[in-house]
C-alpha cells in the first residue's frame, strides 16, 4: 500500500509518453518493479520503463525477482526491458554500477531499505550525485516509525545539499 501511495503522488501517468530508468535499491525479489507493474496495469499505463537496475546482494532473490517481473510481463515487454542485476549491498555500489542516460528521467526506489544503520547516507547521496544528472525522482518508502522516518529526513537533507529537490508528497 506504501508503494501504490507512491505511486499516485508521483503520478505515473506522466511517463507515459517519455522514457524513464528504474533504479531499485535493495529490491530483494523486485517486490517494488512488480508493484509498479501491477499498478500500471490497474490504472491502465503502459509501463513507462525500458531499462532497470536491481540492487541487491543476495544473487537468489534478484533472480527470482526478475522470473517475477518475466511472468508479470508479456513477452514482448519483458524482452524490450533491459535489466541491469547488481549484487551488491549499497555501501558497495561504484560509479559504473550506476550508469544511466542523462536524458531520461530516473526513478531511484528505496523501499523499506533506508533504515538499515549500515547504509552511509552520505556516500549514498554522494554516489547518486556523481552519477545521475537530468530529472530525477525518489521515492523512500520505509517502515513507519520515528527512526526510519528520523534516517528518510537525513537522506532527503543530504539530497537537497546536491539536488534542486522539490517535494511531491
Amino acid at each position: 500500500y506504501k508503494l501504490v501511495e507512491a505511486f499516485d503522488a508521483l503520478n505515473m501517468s506522466q511517463f507515459c509518453d517519455r522514457q524513464l530508468e528504474i533504479f531499485s535499491y535493495g529490491c530483494g525479489a523486485a517486490t517494488d518493479t512488480c508493484s509498479l507493474i501491477s499498478y500500471c496495469r490497474s490504472k491502465q499505463i503502459n509501463l513507462p520503463f525500458k531499462n532497470l537496475t536491481l540492487i541487491e546482494p543476495s544473487k537468489i532473490a534478484v533472480n527470482k525477482g526478475v522470473e517475477y517481473i518475466e511472468e508479470a510481463l508479456s513477452n514482448e515487454e519483458f524482452d524490450n526491458i533491459n535489466i541491469k542485476k547488481i549484487y551488491k549491498t549499497l555501501q558497495h555500489l561504484k560509479e559504473n554500477d550506476l550508469d544511466s542516460e542523462s536524458k531520461i528521467s530516473k526513478l531511484h526506489v528505496f523501499s523499506d531499505v533506508l533504515d538499515i544503520q549500515e547504509i552511509n547516507l552520505d556516500d549514498l547521496a554522494s554516489l547518486i550525485n556523481k552519477t545521475q544528472s537530468g530529472t530525477n525522482y525518489f521515492l523512500c518508502i520505509n517502515p513507519k516509525n520515528s527512526e526510519s522516518k528520523s534516517r528518510i529526513d537525513n537522506f532527503y537533507n543530504k539530497l537537497s545539499k546536491l539536488f534542486e529537490l522539490s517535494d511531491i508528497s
